[in-house]
């Protein structure tokens, strides 16, 4: 498993967008924050730090290529609770239900699911279009499932752009072996890694369960 931990984050459009924006970066250099605990399964690098609300670090040791493990305090989980919330009220233009995001190109804006979303053994492109602060908030009714091998990528991006990408995900998340995933997953249940998995730009929040 790999977690890499980049502060792509700007400010959203909309008024619970530009909360959502300030809550992020309440949340500090943390990588990895799970409600349960962090239960780590075989070589994991992360950049950024690693803890858990009301649980603990438990399983094989992490390396860090920043970061540490490091208690997140109430705050943090205030953070994360409002962070959740805040994307649920974001407005949601698109609605993409039923739909595979293999394949797909997706311009920044609002997408919807009202139940499960998933990403194929594809590649899910993001598109930019040279603007200077794009932004993707996907709002996922129940689980998130992103396929063994499959990748998301992001396209015509302006030199010094911030882009942002958030997932919501009404329960859990898993991401496959090998999975190449780009953005913040916000889940109010558990996340799951497999072998192999990378999260570039974003990280991983598990609100009530593990990761």
């Amino acid at each position: 498993i790999k977690f890499a931990i980049g502060l792509c984050v700007s400010i959203f459009l909309g008024t619970s967008q530009v909360m959502a924006g300030a809550i992020v970066s309440e949340l500090g250099s943390y990588a990895v924050l799970a409600g349960a605990v962090v239960n780590n399964q075989g070589a994991s690098t992360i950049s950024g730090n690693v803890g858990a609300f009301r649980g603990t670090v438990q399983g094989d040791l992490i390396s860090f290529s920043s970061g540490q493990l490091s208690s997140p305090g109430a705050s943090r989980e205030a953070a994360a609770l409002a962070l959740y919330s805040a994307l649920n009220i974001a407005p949601t233009y698109t609605d993409l239900t039923g739909a595979n995001l293999g394949g797909m190109t997706l311009s920044a804006g609002n997408y919807n699911f009202a139940s499960t979303a998933a990403l194929s053994t594809d590649i899910l492109t993001l598109d930019a279009q040279n603007i200077d602060s794009p932004s993707w908030n996907f709002n996922i009714g129940s689980t998130l499932v992103i396929s063994q091998d499959a990748s998301i990528r992001i396209i015509n991006v302006n030199e010094g752009a911030t882009p942002t990408v958030m997932w919501n995900v009404g329960s859990s998340a898993t991401l496959q072996q090998r999975a190449e995933f780009l953005g913040n997953i916000v889940a109010y249940a558990s996340i799951n890694l497999g072998e192999g998995s990378n999260i570039r730009c974003g990280r991983a929040i598990a609100l009530f369960g593990s990761v």
